[in-house]
Order: structure tokens, then sequence, then C-alpha cells
């Protein structure tokens, strides 16, 4: 195990808060909540303190390191909190390393080192009870440890405080990769299904063929919930051309599937843009195509105008699409949150947003990290970036 101690003291010590997300997986917004923090997956792995209102990217700035610590790696993808623990991987031009960082010592301990050669397309790590879960190529024997063409796909766990790595699966294929762990099930995609494996038995079961239910081959974005597995499909007919022929809008479809069962619905009737799966319910914008301008400077010309693809008002839903109802609307048409990633706590959005440039009459200049508040419209602008 290797400690990194120079680069973490400028993180926070957490609180006592007492909101902790029971939702397992990689949120389609790649934001999730433990007690006072948000924990964001923006390329970097970043903190933000809901109480004191402070935006930690946690890039190390400890002069001595010439960036080779993990804060200088820039795909963090978080697997969730355990024990006050946050499990998260990150990559470099090397490999990959997954990692954990206690939150009340700052102190942050690599539990696994991969070479560039063993790293998969899919480097998400997923926690269950007492292991940390991962994809990985290991060379066959007597292959060619350059040619990545001898490698095969396998289904590793490492203990959560450490130890030795061991293989709990063998991919059919270097495509069957895991994309979720829950309860001693692995859930892999292969040929456009979705397989339950059970880790003591290795009895395989198939759940869920998107093809056969009417969606195309792709599938993402999974998490798992109360004995459902939540993830994305797309329609057929999901690209819809914008006006100004520049630009489409991407509808997804929400499903929700008992892995008990097998039975599975479309959580959401109408398309949908973008969503955030909570303990208690789901946040969704649906598609409402829609041009801003500044009226104050520009008129309305095409110069002066932006699609968005979202509806200017979000809306939540209980956690089987029943109860669907407006929870908040952006009056002004000067903020775009969609594509960008949110949560929500307690009425309250927490996400990154594109804040509409007066200046320069445009969205994608001007972004940063925001506080909604639904009860009283109020929008914190954590940070804003040029």
């Amino acid at each position: 195990l290797m400690w990194l101690t120079a680069c973490t003291e400028q993180l926070p010590i957490a609180k006592d808060g007492s909101y902790e997300s029971r939702v397992r997986g990689v949120p389609i917004g790649k934001l999730d909540c433990y007690h006072d923090f948000v924990y964001a997956n923006s390329g970097v792995g970043s903190l933000y303190d809901t109480v004191s209102g402070d935006f930690l990217v946690t890039l190390c700035e400890d002069l001595e390191c010439n960036g080779e610590c993990l804060y200088e790696m820039r795909d963090v993808k978080f697997a969730g909190v355990r024990g006050g623990q946050l499990y998260f991987s990150s990559r470099g031009s090397d490999g990959i390393v997954y990692a954990r960082r206690d939150f009340m010592t700052v102190k942050t301990e690599v539990l696994l080192e991969l070479s560039k050669m063993e790293t998969t397309p899919q480097e998400n790590c997923y926690l269950d009870r007492e292991w940390l879960y991962y994809n990985r190529y290991l060379l066959r024997e007597g292959g060619d440890p350059d040619n990545m063409n001898d490698y095969l796909l396998y289904i590793c766990r490492i203990p959560v405080d450490g130890g030795e790595s061991e293989i709990v699966y063998s991919a059919r294929g270097n495509s069957e990769l895991l994309w979720m762990v829950a309860e001693d099930k692995l859930y892999t995609v292969w040929e456009n299904t979705i397989y339950r494996i059970d880790v003591e038995t290795g009895e395989t079961r198939a759940l869920f063929n998107s093809e056969e239910a009417g969606y195309r081959s792709s599938m993402g974005h999974f998490q798992y919930l109360d004995g459902y597995l939540y993830f994305v499909a797309f329609p057929y007919g999901n690209t819809i051309s914008l006006p100004n022929n520049t630009n489409c809008a991407t509808c997804i479809a929400l499903i929700r599937l008992n892995v008990e069962s097998g039975a599975w619905d479309r959580v959401i009737d109408e398309p949908i843009i973008t969503y955030c799966l909570t303990n208690d319910a789901i946040y969704f914008a649906p598609l409402g195509i829609h041009q801003v301008s500044d009226p104050k400077k520009y008129a309305a010309t095409d110069q002066a105008t932006r699609y968005l693809v979202a509806s200017s008002t979000l809306y939540a839903c209980d956690l089987d699409g029943s109860n669907p109802h407006p929870v908040w609307t952006d009056e002004t048409g000067l903020y775009d949150y969609v594509g960008l990633g949110f949560t929500v706590v307690d009425n309250v959005l927490y996400g990154y947003i594109n804040c509409f440039d007066q200046q320069k009459n445009s969205f994608g200049d001007r972004y940063g990290f925001a506080e909604i508040h639904f009860d009283t419209n109020e929008i914190i602008m954590a940070t804003l970036i040029d």
C-alpha cells in the first residue's frame, strides 16, 4: 500500500452531516453526496462543502510533487463511500490506480495500481460488502506483453482495506465488462444483454435484452437502489435536429429493472434529456427545445440565439415514476444545467451549470458550480470560471 500525505493537506475535514446516498454506481451527472460534501466527477475529482460554500479541486499544490501524485491524474471516477472512506479510480498516462481517501484524516491510500495494458475501457470500480470490484486485462499464458490481443478480460476484486487481488469471473469476451455490483451479484453487458452473475455460485442469468425490448443496443449509466437496477437506454428515433440545423438533441429512456423477477418498465414516459437518481426521488429534465437571447443588448437574431434542448422546468417523481411534478423553473433563461451534472439534497440542486455571458452573448465561456434552492429560487454560484 502507498500513502500520499504531502498532497492532501489542503482538503477539508468532514463535518457531522446526516445525508448519505444509498444509490450505488456512477450517476449520469457524476455527482453524489456524503454528509456535508458533494463529490463531483468532472475530469478532475473535486469536493464541494455545502456548509462553507468552498469548492475544492483536489489538484496537488505541493511544489515538490512534480505532477506525479493522484491529483494530477485527469480522469477520476468515484465508487462511493464506506466507513468514512471515499473510494475512487484515477487514470494517468501510465495506467490507473484504485484508491481511497479518508474524510477525517484527509489521507489518501492507493490500494492497487494497473499498467496501461491492464486498464480496460470501463475504469469504474464498485463497492460491495468488504470488496472493491473492477475490470482488468491479464496477459494469457505465453502471450506477448506488448500485444493487446494477447490479453483477456477478467472481473477482479480487492479487499476494501487493501490486500491481495483475486479473479472472480472470466469474461466471455473482451467486451463483457462489469457495470455494477450489488449484494454479491455482478452485472455485466454482453451482446446487448444485461447478465446477473452470482459471485459465490457462478450462476449466470440473463435479465434484459435492449433490442428485444425495442431499444438500440447501447445502454449505460447503471445504478442500483433497493433491489432495482436503473440505467439508460436509447429509443429509436431519439435524435432530434434543432431549428438551426447545426446541432441535435439526444433523448434517453430511463429503465427500472427488478433484479429478482426481471420485470422492467420505462420509469418516465416522455423523452428526457438528463436525470438524477436520489434515495427517494428521481429528478429529470424533459425534452423542451427553446431559444434564449439577451433582450437588453441584442435582437433575437441568429447571432443572438442559442437553442437549449431541455425544458426550462425541472421535474421530480417517485422512484417508480409516479407523482411527477415540477420543482424548479428557470425564469431567466440564463442557465443551462443539462449535461453538466447535478444532484439534489433537501430541495437544493448542486451541480455544474453554464451561465449565459451577456458580454459575449453566448453560453460555454462562463461556467461554474452552483446551488439552486427550489424553495426560494435562489441561485448561488459557488465558483465561476471564465
